[in-house]
């Protein structure tokens, strides 16, 4: 084993590098990294490196890799940082989608492909058909939310598509379970020779498990998030509480996957239950929220960059060129069930209930991503199940389509929809900035210029006046403009204060590290920092008033 630990540490460190490579380009071209990397992992499993790194990532180790090393960091973090208070508004919708959505758009897909499958030539039992529409069920929002965070998309939007998507992970690998053990026992019989097997039976034990497993998991996430909600509150030691969390994103989801229930619904539960606990109670302190999510922040982006690399190295394009029946068979009931589930759950919903707008529909359908999870159930089908080679095609192509095809097409949609429209008066403040930025850049050139001799003092002098009377004139309109429009100056207030809290933490840390401050010191320091940059992010009304009244009462 020690032989090979060399070369496990090469594999990863090429991963990370090539992550950080990708990520710094894709941010230039602005598409999600998330989708570079899964096109720089197809790239790479056609080279030569293809086979290396998949010696590492086997269709064996991948479906642990992602279930128990990656799923329950990613799980967490998203739980932890959805925005509990937009939660409770919109709890119905995301239930009803994550659950009804679930159990509707699997019987579409799977009755999709049973019924038009012999017209193509592909034909699939329906208890199997059933087991791939459960793999593919579960959304991944990944790339989605980063633009959304990018575009400045409306809260309620990302709310809904990531609550859904927490939910129905959990969901759908709790029914994909279950399906599978009835689509064992339907073709057991069959082979065997016996058709012989109780159909309400094995419905009512698949009710029966459902609510049992879903159930045990949020009753473990709950036992666990507040025994870790009562311990958070009584430390004040900001690696403690990064233990903490971590342990308990791992420990809810490693005892619940034990006790043979539902192990996502646990990590879900587990994480809201620090949320609202944070959103009521200083469980953390403020070091410790600062620190906390900086690590997870920086865990997740690591987990995600694996993810969809390994995701790229695993999809065989020659595979799905050469079952494209089964490719498109797949991918259209896929399509089908989400736009059905979407737009008559989604369009009834609003006829009872709170309104969901039609563009927010669109986006929830398009948007349906699916990734690694889906793939990682149909890898782990055991060697002997039925049509498992089959099944594995079909979900590498839908993950294939609606990562690249969906995934590349999504801010398209969204500006075609209007949701990434800018106020008008973002966009005056906008123009006013960008022209003076410019002005400014340009003003800086020409003094350089002219301090390294390539101008001439006479030419310097006219063009020195030009700029600073343009400069000056669109600091005027800047400033009347951000009076005309407090929340504008209240942003760049908020903006610019955090950016300067930043520096001045950074200074401290060098005048520790240079033995200017004692470590008590810069402790002292440090916490009135991290206190005032928690107030910031969380956006606490009293504690910003009180930050910025200087601020504001020497500009006034």
């Amino acid at each position: 084993m020690g032989q090979h630990l060399p070369d496990i540490a090469v594999i990863v460190l090429l991963l990370l590098t090539i992550a950080s490579a990708v990520t710094i380009i894709s941010r230039r071209i602005r598409i999600p990294y998330t989708i570079a990397l899964l096109i720089v992992g197809i790239f790479l499993s056609i080279t030569n490196y293809g086979a290396r790194f998949s010696s590492f990532f086997t269709s064996e180790t991948l479906p642990e890799l992602i279930l128990f090393a990656f799923l329950p960091a990613l799980l967490f973090e998203a739980a932890v940082h959805l925005d509990f208070s937009e939660l409770k508004k919109r709890w119905s919708l995301v239930l009803l989608l994550a659950f009804v959505g679930i159990l509707v758009s699997t019987f579409i897909a799977a009755a999709a492909i049973y019924l038009a499958g012999p017209k193509i030539g592909v034909t699939l039992p329906f208890t199997l058909a059933l087991v791939f529409s459960a793999m593919i069920a579960p959304t991944d929002p990944v790339s989605v939310i980063a633009l959304f965070k990018e575009m400045g998309i409306s809260h309620g939007l990302s709310t809904v598509v990531e609550g859904e998507s927490l939910f129905n992970d959990g969901t759908a690998v709790v029914l994909y379970r279950i399906l599978v053990s009835i689509a064992l026992i339907v073709t057991g019989a069959s082979a065997g020779g016996s058709a012989h097997f109780n159909i309400a039976y094995l419905i009512g034990y698949g009710v029966r498990s459902f609510v049992l497993v879903v159930t045990g998991g949020a009753v473990v996430g709950l036992v666990f998030g507040i025994l870790a909600g009562l311990l958070l509150s009584t430390i004040q030691d900001a690696m403690v509480e990064i233990t903490i969390t971590v342990v308990l994103a791992y420990a809810s989801f490693l005892t619940a996957e034990a006790l043979k229930i539902s192990p996502v619904i646990a990590v879900v539960t587990a994480g809201l239950v620090i949320s609202h606990y944070a959103s009521r109670v200083e469980i953390f302190s403020s070091a410790g929220k600062v620190a906390a999510d900086s690590f997870w922040e920086y865990l997740v982006f690591l987990v995600n960059s694996f993810i969809f690399l390994i995701l790229g190295l695993s999809i065989k394009l020659g595979d799905l060129i050469g079952q494209w029946r089964l490719i498109i068979l797949a991918v259209s009931a896929t399509l089908l069930a989400r736009a059905l589930t979407v737009y008559v759950l989604g369009g009834g919903f609003g006829r009872w209930k709170d309104s969901l707008p039609l563009q927010w529909q669109h986006v929830l359908f398009w948007g349906g991503l699916r990734g690694s999870l889906s793939l990682a159930m149909a890898l782990g089908l055991s060697a002997a199940f039925p049509h498992r080679s089959d099944l594995i095609v079909m979900a590498s192509g839908v993950v294939f389509f609606t990562l690249l095809v969906q995934g590349l097409t999504i801010k398209p949609l969204l500006d075609i929809l209007g949701l990434t429209h800018a106020s008008p008066e973002r966009e005056t403040y906008m123009m006013l900035q960008g022209e003076l930025l410019a002005r400014q850049a340009a003003w800086r050139r020409l003094k350089q210029l002219y301090e390294d001799g390539v101008v001439s003092a006479d030419v310097f002098s006219v063009l020195n006046a030009r700029y600073q009377q343009i400069g000056q004139q669109l600091r005027n309109a800047l400033q009347a403009f951000l009076k005309e429009h407090p929340e504008l100056r209240r942003e760049e207030l908020l903006s610019v204060l955090q950016e300067l809290l930043l520096v001045e933490k950074s200074r401290l840390q060098a005048l520790r590290r240079d033995g200017v401050i004692s470590d008590k010191v810069y402790e002292r320091l440090s916490l009135s920092i991290d206190s005032e940059l928690v107030a910031l992010r969380e956006e606490s009304p009293e504690v910003i008033e009180k930050l910025l009244s200087p601020a504001t009462e020497n500009a006034e």
